[in-house]
């Protein structure tokens, strides 16, 4: 239900983008959602401990920004 709701909003930013902003939504949900205070770390342990990215799987992120990007807020 987030997942589709931040499909919604309305992207005003220049071409030049990085990161969707439903990726950095859902990527912060993800963060708070796992408490870890490393997203991108997170998501490496999980690929090589069961080969599988839950990320993508469970929040639908096609790209994760990376932590700094998430605490900046510079996607």
């Amino acid at each position: 239900m987030l997942s589709k709701r931040f499909l919604q909003i309305e992207d005003h930013r220049k071409a030049s983008i990085k990161y969707k902003l439903h990726d950095f939504f859902m990527s912060a949900f993800a963060m708070i959602y796992f408490q870890d205070p490393s997203l991108l770390l997170f998501q490496e342990r999980l690929q090589t401990a069961y080969n599988k990215n839950n990320l993508k799987t469970m929040f639908d992120i096609e790209s994760i920004p990376k932590d700094s990007q998430l605490k900046d807020n510079t996607v």
